[in-house]
């Protein structure tokens, strides 16, 4: 029998965790009305019925945009519509991604691909906006993928055995209720904080191609207006002398971040500078991404403090008379595509050189007009990074919520029913 208010007063506890007294436990097959499993179909890009796949559940929500399409009878179109509130379970996929879990909330007519459970629940004891929260806390999320048996490369959670053998908290249903329109709200909160981000990224394009938008007799070469050089890594069997202790920061590809490097993930020592290839660059060093294919060749970087790179990357040390280094960066980063034709036309491997470096073409103003250019840009940047911050804070803050909320740790005011 459950420890009923004896260690913690109004509470009692369960397999899942303390829960209020007026809470009840059930294995989730108890309030599910209906399971089923999606279509085994390939996609037909002559078909007419949209259908949702594993890509489109995001973050409990399923989204609507770039839905494959599949050609069907109507028979199938009636058996395998979904409807508001149909909660859908990612059964099969890699470990880390197999559970998601995400709630339909369109009248638009969609059906369901196989690696994917319908799940219908009787809203007379659950509501499914309730179901979709508590499933994508993090405690559900571990429970589900403890449900999962591993293979080769995927991952699988029986139907089954998550209806008979996963617990959830059923609180009543005013309380359910009022506890997913909490939530919601934070959800509102986050989307139009996404919305004003998408909207300022797509103002700072326009921003960009207008003013980057000069007259050819103002183009030149990296190579003629600055010094290009690559770095180098310490032999890490020398970890002792070479990177134990380390006070130089030590810049490799994934550091880069396309604006400016204040440190690094890693830092070797003064006997690496010494001994090796490495040698440290100045501040106001710009840096480009040589190798590592195209999803990360043309990243860059602008040292704010002294520090040594490694092989992969290429040093720009410019002539401060002639071009800024904010200037490159903001101006490499607008043409970060130009590296991916070059690279991918030129060679087999997707990696550009030193040579590629000094002769990528750039347009150079006056350096007046450059740093009117960067003023802008910054600025721009600077509140797109503000509104990023104001996203994660929400983020945060909802997540905190919902692991109070979903255990009844925080209790809500509900009206009684009629």
């Amino acid at each position: 029998m459950p420890n009923r208010g004896i260690e913690r007063p109004g509470y009692y506890k369960t397999e899942i965790g303390w829960l209020p007294l007026d809470w009840i436990v059930v294995p989730i097959g108890k309030v599910v009305k209906l399971s089923q499993y999606g279509l085994s179909i390939a996609s037909d890009a002559e078909g007419s019925t949209p259908i949702i796949g594993m890509k489109n559940l995001v973050s409990g929500k399923v989204l609507l945009n770039d839905l494959a399409k599949v050609s069907i009878g109507q028979e199938d179109v009636e058996k395998f519509r979904l409807l508001p509130g149909d909660i859908l379970l990612n059964r099969t996929n890699s470990y880390d991604l197999v559970g998601k879990v995400a709630i339909y909330d369109s009248n638009q007519l969609a059906v369901f691909a196989s690696y994917l459970v319908r799940f219908q629940f009787n809203t007379s004891q659950i509501l499914p906006e309730f179901v979709d929260y508590f499933l994508n806390s993090n405690p559900a999320q571990q429970r589900l993928k403890k449900l999962a048996t591993k293979g080769v490369s995927q991952a699988n959670i029986n139907p089954t055995v998550f209806k008979e053998q996963f617990l959830i908290p059923v609180p009543s249903i005013q309380e359910q209720k009022r506890i997913a329109e909490i939530l919601a709200t934070w959800d509102e909160a986050i989307a139009l904080t996404e919305r004003a981000i998408e909207a300022k990224q797509n103002l700072r394009t326009a921003l960009l191609s207008k003013l980057l938008n000069f007259e050819k007799s103002h183009q030149t070469k990296i190579g003629e207006i600055s010094q290009v050089k690559s770095g180098s890594t310490p032999l890490r069997a020398n970890y002792e002398s070479y990177f134990k202790a380390g006070t130089v920061p030590w810049v490799k590809t994934m550091d880069l971040n396309n604006g400016f490097i204040y440190k690094t993930a890693e830092l070797i020592t003064d006997t690496a500078i010494k001994q090796t290839a490495c040698s440290v660059f100045p501040k106001g060093t710009v840096l480009v991404a040589m190798y590592g294919g195209f999803n990360q060749i043309g990243r860059t970087g602008l040292l704010k403090i002294d520090a040594a790179v490694n092989q992969a990357i290429s040093a720009i040390q410019v002539d401060k008379s002639i071009v800024l280094p904010e200037y490159l960066l903001q101006y490499l980063n607008a043409k970060v595509d130009y590296w991916k034709r070059f690279a991918a036309s030129s060679r087999k491997d997707p990696n550009i050189t030193r040579k590629d470096v000094c002769d990528f073409p750039i347009v150079v103003p006056s350096l007046l007009e450059q740093r009117k250019i960067v003023d802008v840009l910054e600025a721009s940047d600077h509140e797109i990074s503000l509104l990023h911050q104001y996203c994660a804070c929400l983020q945060r803050q909802k997540r905190g919520l919902m692991q109070k909320l979903l255990t009844g740790e925080w209790r809500v005011a509900v009206q009684e029913a009629a």
